[in-house]
């Protein structure tokens, strides 16, 4: 049963609103292997959202169709004319803000900030912009992808069961972070059994400075702390804490502790926007799929990299970005990214131009778009201000 809640405008006790807070049934499944307007996936999970909260004070995930911007004054009106789409949507799609739908949140009128969205804008760049650039194979790989961000996302936001495929830096991690943990054992061993020795040649060497294997020891410790920080692995959110293993006394088995953990990950994900983006990123590297990724000409990896705004690497989601673009190359095939590009890898003269004419036309493109991005008006401080104060948390 729906309850009332009071909400203070502006913070102002004076200016009061009450509200339903409830929502109504399971996020419905949107995915369809078969559609042709695949951007419009992210439009249909936003309004499900909104149809199932239209009695509750929730906000969507921003990653579907934007931060949600509100309509109280004329001055909000005119920034969201002017800021609410990307050039490619209202290019290539015939977006019109006019005909974006309203929807009531909170006692006053929203409308989604779709500038300002993750998986519709991108969508929508990838296919409609740099899909045309894009090779025969290129293209194979990216259809692929942009199906499998889909069915992925209703396998977590539907299904409540997605387990990340590729959630680690690199293939075998875990072996490799072990054995070089047990390499730094056996060193310091070997450097503690002649550490005389070591400390007579630290100090003929450099007249009293810290000794070789009081520098080791740092070096070891150091290298031990860089190899932990890599240690974030999505799936870990799954797993059965310890706590979990000794209450449950053999009652239930590990997948299944895991499987429920799983379950309670998942269930009302949509509401926690910082959550539901983890889980969207996490998604990112299996869709991309690495193995196949490593079969593409540099020069369109090159493209991808570049297509999304250079905000995403700098901006607060930079980790987020990073840390998944990283999961991608480490987990890279070598040997298929050396045969995609084998005529480049033949050191004729012919083929240093070509390689240095290629990078050089990789550099300009990265400095346009940083150019035109960085006075890109929804870039700037006054309006991202301007756009905290007049969106719904």
């Amino acid at each position: 049963m729906a309850t009332k809640l009071t909400l203070f405008i502006d913070g102002d006790p004076e200016k009061t609103t009450e509200y339903n807070v409830g929502c109504t049934e399971h996020p419905k499944k949107i995915y369809d292997k078969n559609r042709v307007d695949k951007c419009y996936y992210y439009r249909d999970r936003y309004r499900d959202f909104m149809d199932r909260h239209k009695d509750c004070n929730h906000i969507p995930p921003e990653y579907y169709y934007g931060k949600t911007f509100v309509f109280e004054n004329e001055k909000q009106q005119k920034f969201y004319n002017k800021y609410a789409l990307t050039s490619d949507m209202e290019e290539k799609l015939g977006i019109n803000v006019y005909k974006i739908k309203f929807f009531q949140k909170r006692g006053v009128k929203t409308k989604p900030l779709l500038a300002t969205s993750y998986g519709f804008k991108y969508c929508v760049r990838f296919s409609k912009v740099l899909r045309p650039k894009l090779s025969k194979n290129g293209k194979k790989w990216l259809d692929t992808a942009l199906d499998s961000l889909q069915c992925l996302m209703d396998k977590g936001v539907v299904d409540c069961n997605y387990e990340a495929k590729y959630d680690e830096l690199f293939e075998n991690f875990t072996s490799l972070k072990e054995d070089f943990n047990e390499i730094i054992k056996k060193s310091k061993k070997v450097f503690n059994y002649f550490e005389e020795e070591f400390n007579q040649i630290g100090e003929s060497i450099n007249g009293g400075i810290d000794s070789i294997g009081e520098k080791l020891s740092k070096l070891s410790k150091h290298s031990s702390k860089l190899i932990n920080g890599f240690e974030y692995a999505y799936n870990n959110h799954f797993e059965p804490t310890k706590t979990q293993l000794e209450e449950n006394e053999g009652k239930k088995t590990y997948e299944e502790i895991k499987e429920e953990n799983m379950s309670s990950f998942y269930t009302n994900i949509e509401l926690n926007n910082k959550k539901f983006q983890e889980f969207a990123f996490a998604t990112h590297p299996d869709a991309y799929n690495p193995k196949k990724m490593s079969e593409l000409p540099i020069s369109e990896l090159f493209d991808i990299l570049l297509t999304p705004d250079y905000e995403e690497y700098v901006g607060e989601n930079y980790k987020a970005t990073l840390w998944q673009a990283a999961i991608v190359v480490g987990n890279m095939a070598p040997d298929k990214v050396i045969v995609a590009n084998v005529d480049l890898m033949t050191f004729t003269k012919f083929n240093i131009i070509r390689t240095k004419m290629i990078l050089a036309k990789i550099v300009i493109r990265a400095g346009i778009k940083f150019a035109r991005e960085y006075f890109n008006g929804i870039k700037s401080k006054e309006s991202k201000e301007f756009i905290t104060k007049n969106t719904l948390k």
